[in-house]
């Protein structure tokens, strides 16, 4: 197994249940694809260097995973 560091947004618009609900997911799928999760750091909102999708504000998720090389294209 490789490590890998993972950076995810999620839109600013989203409440804090919905953000836990697809961090879950996220988390989910990672384990689906054999990946183990090292370290999770809670998301927090900052501003963007430009929008994306017309949004100044993300949600910045950050993961440290182990995986196999293999699987990585699985979890894109």
């Amino acid at each position: 197994m490789r490590d890998y560091e993972l950076t995810v947004l999620f839109g600013a618009d989203i409440s804090d249940k919905e953000l836990d609900k697809e961090v879950k997911l996220l988390v989910d799928l990672l384990e689906k694809a054999g990946a183990k999760i090292k370290s999770k750091k809670d998301a927090v909102k900052k501003t963007l260097a430009y929008e994306i999708n017309k949004q100044k504000e993300a949600w910045y998720g950050f993961f440290e995973v182990s995986a196999e090389p293999s699987k990585v294209a699985d979890i894109d």
